[in-house]
């Protein structure tokens, strides 16, 4: 009898086992295919990740039928135990691998307003600093920081706009993941825990431009990403929200700054 009432991740995984079993040795003819598969794991239950990730790897990857393979994903933990597994594979994943992060940035387009374009941005060949990057809160904390460090004052409309880019996704899990260690007891409420980070600052123009970046993102607990601040205020509100966390623990984020081989003065340099 055929399955009735499945759940999305039920579908997503007999979807998968399908599609690997067609392409399996055998039953395709001509070539080794190229394979490609967009986000494996969605719908997915956590617990159960880090089994897809090591069936993938030994369907698509061990028995090297396939001629190449690209496997995209949203979630960071798939994506870390993949890095993790092609830098200790290295030379011995047949014909080499490569590792990129798909960013959408905003691009000049005539005499209109910058229009958002995908870009390939290679992961860093350092291993040691691939190595800090292996929790989602050390990646965002370590763009969001380099994308103020490299922010100038004379900044084209573009650059702004991939600066303001940062304040709904990459800050917001970034202020997240801060405010879950740094107040324990409001872990998934995340105003209460602004609140409570809010409080512990004394300067006034902090104030205000932290609770500029929540009128503006976080209307509500899953953060309102439609509404836009003024693209000239990007780097300053970005630079806020390392200030507050400065103001609550100013000893994590040194160490933070440190282990990233972040400049922290250089961050704040345009606020002391």
């Amino acid at each position: 009898m055929p399955a009735t009432h499945l759940s999305e991740g039920e579908r997503t995984a007999i979807a998968l086992l399908h599609f690997l079993a067609s392409i399996r040795e055998g039953v395709l003819a001509g070539d080794a295919p190229i394979v490609v598969i967009d986000d494996p794991v969605s719908s997915m239950d956590e617990g159960i990740l880090f089994g897809i990730s090591s069936f993938l790897w030994s369907a698509l990857v061990e028995k090297t039928y396939a001629s190449q393979v690209f496997l995209l994903t949203h979630n960071f933990e798939l994506f870390r135990q993949w890095v993790v597994q092609l830098e200790g594979a290295g030379r011995h994943v047949l014909g080499g691998y490569t590792i990129h992060e798909i960013r959408m940035r905003h691009r000049p387009a005539g005499s209109t307003a910058p229009r958002r374009a995908p870009e390939l941005d290679p992961w860093t060949s350092d291993l040691r600093q691939s190595s800090r990057l292996r929790s989602l809160y050390h990646f965002l904390f370590a763009r969001v920081a380099k994308s103020v460090n490299d922010a100038k004052p004379d900044l084209s409309l573009a650059e702004r706009m991939d600066l303001l880019a940062l304040a709904p996704n990459a800050a917001r899990k970034m202020l997240e993941a801060f405010l879950s260690f740094r107040f324990p007891q409001y872990i998934g409420k995340f105003h209460l825990g602004m609140k409570a980070a809010i409080d512990a600052v004394n300067d006034a123009s902090i104030r205000t431009h932290v609770e500029r970046y929540l009128h503006a993102y976080s209307h509500n607990e899953e953060g309102n990403v439609s509404a836009m601040i003024d693209p000239s205020e990007a780097t300053v509100v970005l630079r806020s929200l390392f200030l507050l966390i400065r103001a609550n623990d100013p000893k994590h984020l040194s160490a933070m700054c440190e282990a990233l081989g972040i400049d922290e003065s250089e961050l704040f340099a345009l606020s002391s």
